[in-house]
């Protein structure tokens, strides 16, 4: 097996399932020319099983389902809610999943890797390291294995990712394996790489990397911010605006995601997962269950969907979701972003320019975006909503 027969005639996602299949360790996961995962083949290793080649999820047809029912909710615990992205649902599910002796993976930043990979978490206390939105590609390497040894344990695993992370499990594990695995994905753009991010991040201190790094932060001004936040190991915590930092503005504006996002077969309709999770676009026709909690949309696709969705209910604020609303206002639940025509073009300059003159080039003022926020950070947002609510009363008798 070469690597060319590996990745040929594919757009490989950068899964790394070809590499857990390995029987032989002969596949190592790098980075290419730009950052983005990639397998190469050690054919001296290598012993022609094809094993990469069955089990690689771009070379399947992955089962497609229609949705069931959907709601769209926030968590009533305060410290799971806070620390999460939106409504805090995939928290208390992990929550519950690990009362009743079930293991949960996730996506968490590293700090000793400087990196975002996904873990095993089998502790309540653990719950954090997984939350909340993580805009770059997640390692994935030996995770697979992982999953099907704690199945073979006898454990009830929930494993959290991206769609193409859930077909990457799917083509793991066997058929009879599959009864003790529940999944969730999320509602996916597309994803970036940890070089991009790092690059970016060490513009704002180059002598230390962060012990942590959040992509949404819930304050008293916005109920789910789009910025960057960062802590240094001395405690100082650097909080940045994605419309001010390189890597998050060109991810917000889907320009710097991996080639194969663009092209993204799970962005449609039909699901592969139990559960789909992700911010609920059309929140304004939901005011009446919260006008200062960030919502979540619940979608589910199985049995097992309705189960975690069954588990969690009495624990969380919902309503019905209208799906068809949701899915037209929610791009990504019926297609991928368009690719820009110079996709190539920023990956080189991205590798090549300093931090600075890419800043120049792709970070430009926005004075309407700017305004906005200007104008949310001076009221806060509980008080913005009782400003709103008077303003209807009057509007009401008027």
């Amino acid at each position: 097996m070469t690597t060319e027969r590996l990745i040929s005639a594919i757009l490989c996602t950068g899964c790394s399932a070809c590499f857990d299949s390995c029987p032989t360790g002969a596949i190592e996961i790098i980075e290419d020319e730009f950052g983005f995962l990639a397998p190469i083949i050690n054919t001296s290793k290598c012993i022609d099983c094809n094993k990469c080649i069955d089990t690689c999820p771009c070379r399947k047809i992955i089962e497609h389902k229609e949705p069931i029912c959907a709601y769209t909710a926030y968590c009533l615990d305060e410290t799971l809610y806070n620390n999460s992205s939106s409504g805090g649902i995939f928290a208390i599910i992990a929550y519950y999943f690990i009362l009743q002796g079930g293991i949960v993976y996730g996506a968490a930043y590293d700090s000793a890797s400087k990196t975002v990979k996904h873990v095993k978490i089998d502790s309540l206390n653990d719950i954090r390291k997984i939350q909340g939105s993580k805009y770059v590609q997640s390692e994935t390497r030996g995770i697979y294995r992982n999953v099907k040894e704690a199945i073979k344990e006898g454990r009830k695993v929930l494993f959290s990712g991206t769609p193409c992370q859930i077909a990457a499990l799917y083509s793991s594990v066997d058929l009879n394996s599959k009864r003790n695995l529940y999944t969730i994905e999320l509602i996916c753009h597309g994803v970036s790489n940890n070089r991009m991010l790092k690059k970016s991040i060490l513009a704002y201190n180059t002598r230390e990397y962060p012990t942590d790094i959040r992509f949404r932060n819930k304050t008293e001004y916005e109920k789910s911010a789009f910025s960057l936040m960062i802590t240094y190991r001395d405690g100082l915590v650097k909080t940045i605006d994605s419309l001010h930092d390189l890597y998050y503005r060109l991810y917000i504006d889907g320009r710097n995601y991996r080639g194969s996002c663009y092209e993204c077969k799970y962005s449609c309709r039909q699901r592969i997962a139990d559960m789909t999770l992700g911010d609920c676009s059309t929140y304004k026709d939901y005011q009446r269950l919260s006008e200062d909690k960030s919502l979540s949309s619940v979608i589910i696709y199985s049995d097992k969907g309705e189960y975690l969705w069954n588990i969690i209910k009495n624990c969380v604020e919902f309503s019905i979701l209208n799906m068809e609303k949701e899915f037209r206002s929610n791009t990504q639940l019926s297609h991928p972003v368009k690719r820009p025509n110079n996709l190539n073009e920023i990956y080189t300059q991205y590798t090549k320019s300093s931090v600075q003159l890419l800043r120049k080039k792709y970070v430009k003022l926005n004075i309407k975006e700017e305004t906005k926020h200007i104008i949310k950070r001076l009221i806060p947002l509980k008080k913005r909503v009782k400003i709103y609510k008077l303003i209807k009363k009057i509007n009401f008798w008027c």
